[in-house]
């Protein structure tokens, strides 16, 4: 029997992976999916482009970081949950905070099976109607429809072509400020290996042993 084993028995591991990672018996392919469809260019250059995730766009204001991924898509073309997921907000119009600048209409959801949140903006809240327009609470399934793309919508290099914006956020709301941290590459997440921009690779715990060790050598040299 191991000195841990003896002292303070069997310890249940506890969950160390990082939002939007695989879970354990997760397999992407089938709980993971984009909210429409991906070019292939973007799908192997998508953090250079202009729509792409974590990349600056000169012509936006005085220029500003996009942290999602601008999917085109032509005008009312249908847009599905990314994941097993409940609504957490919906909007109809741009001018309702915290989603300002997010399109006429959107869905904001919380997967159900990875934990992260899913921004769906420059939706067409005119293509719902009284039944089918998504509510606090309600669940979608992986693939299940929440809306149509808007007949415009600006991508923030000076177009105004039908798209779905996609964000993957850690928390819910967030701010321009946050937005970097807070949020996962989309591509990335869908494939299960779900890594932010400002995320980096930590080293291991140093193990009880070791400092126990340390203590047992600093008591024996101050002897």
């Amino acid at each position: 029997m191991s000195i841990r084993a003896l002292y303070i028995g069997d310890v249940p591991k506890k969950d160390t992976g990082r939002p939007g990672d695989l879970r354990p018996g997760e397999v992407a392919s089938e709980t993971r999916t984009v909210p429409a469809p991906i070019p292939a260019a973007m799908w192997k250059d998508h953090k250079d482009s202009g729509r792409g995730y974590g990349a600056f766009r000169p012509k936006q204001g005085n220029g500003t970081w996009h942290w999602g991924l601008d999917l085109p898509a032509g005008a009312s073309e249908p847009i599905i949950s990314p994941e097993r997921a409940v609504i957490v907000a919906v909007w109809t119009d741009n001018s309702t905070a915290p989603f300002v600048g997010y399109g006429p209409g959107g869905v904001l959801l919380r997967g159900l099976t990875t934990g992260v949140h899913h921004l769906l903006g420059h939706l067409d809240p005119s293509a719902w109607s009284s039944a089918s327009r998504p509510t606090k609470g309600e669940v979608f399934e992986r693939g299940q429809l929440v809306g149509h793309t808007a007949p415009t919508g600006s991508d923030g290099v000076g177009r105004a072509t039908p798209h779905v914006h996609w964000e993957v956020r850690v928390q819910p709301i967030d701010s321009p400020d946050t937005r970097k941290a807070n949020t996962l590459d989309p591509i990335e997440w869908v494939q299960g290996n779900a890594v932010t921009l400002t995320d980096t690779a930590s080293s291991p715990g140093i193990p009880w042993w070791v400092w126990l060790l340390g203590a047992y050598a600093l008591g024996k040299r101050r002897g």
